[in-house]
């Protein structure tokens, strides 16, 4: 009698488990249509521009992004501007505030926003090809609007949380925990405004909360697709040489 009640509730348990496959998957189709994930495919570069809002002061900002796996980021702060930029390899940072004007490499968690931000397609597409884990966690409610709960475990252990509204099949909220100052810190980002560009559809407003309280918002103004960036843009400047004495 023991055997057959294991046999059953591992039986009930596969067959939960391919349900909830079949349904990811379902809901991963109706995702990528509904933004348009077969244009996005078709596009070579991204450059958007707007404006961040932190600690009451407004800032203004150009992103970059080319294919394959290309980043750069410009945020204007006090009159002075902070650069980013990944070129597929390596990564670098300028930043004036900090005491020099010339370019410091950026590796292992410095890195890793700009390495997510030069895959133009998203974490969740071909998903298994990059490495990564994809579970559908159920339902729930979130501010009166029921959501699909995604959990993405990535290549490198770190662990991201989708939640995508189950009427309209867009991304409302993705959450994660990363390390603050040496300590782990739950950051939310929250989606909403979504524009269609050139058929497709992208939020033009994020809020990022950091341990449940607001830390920046993000308002885009301008897309524009494809047009013509040098690889060359996203390499780390030289540095001046130095001077003799």
């Amino acid at each position: 009698m023991k055997k057959i009640f294991i046999t059953f509730i591992s039986l009930a348990v596969l067959t939960l488990g391919s349900a909830y496959s079949q349904d990811l998957q379902k809901i991963l189709d109706k995702y990528f249509e509904t933004i348009g994930q077969e244009k996005l495919l078709n596009i070579k570069s991204q450059i958007s521009t707007g404006k961040t809002l932190q600690m009451g002061e407004e800032m203004p900002f150009k992103a970059v992004t080319k294919r394959p796996n290309k980043a750069y980021l410009e945020v204007e702060v006090q009159g002075a501007k902070m650069r980013q930029g990944y070129d597929g390899e390596n990564g670098w940072m300028i930043a004036p505030w900090m005491g020099s004007a010339e370019p410091v490499d950026l590796v292992g968690p410095d890195l890793r926003p700009m390495k997510e931000m030069s895959d133009m397609d998203g974490n969740l597409w071909n998903y298994g090809e990059k490495g990564h884990q994809l579970e559908l966690l159920g339902t729930e409610e979130m501010e009166g609007t029921q959501v699909y709960v995604l959990k993405l475990t990535k290549e490198d252990g770190d662990i991201d949380h989708y939640y995508i509204d189950s009427e309209n099949y867009v991304v409302l909220k993705m959450s994660s925990k990363i390390m603050v100052n040496e300590q782990e810190t739950e950051v939310e980002v929250y989606m909403s405004n979504y524009q269609e560009v050139d058929g497709i559809l992208i939020p033009f407003s994020t809020e990022q909360r950091y341990n449940g309280q607001t830390g920046m918002t993000i308002n885009l103004e301008e897309i524009k697709f494809n047009e013509k960036i040098d690889d060359t843009f996203f390499a780390k400047p030289v540095a001046a040489p130095a001077e003799e004495q």
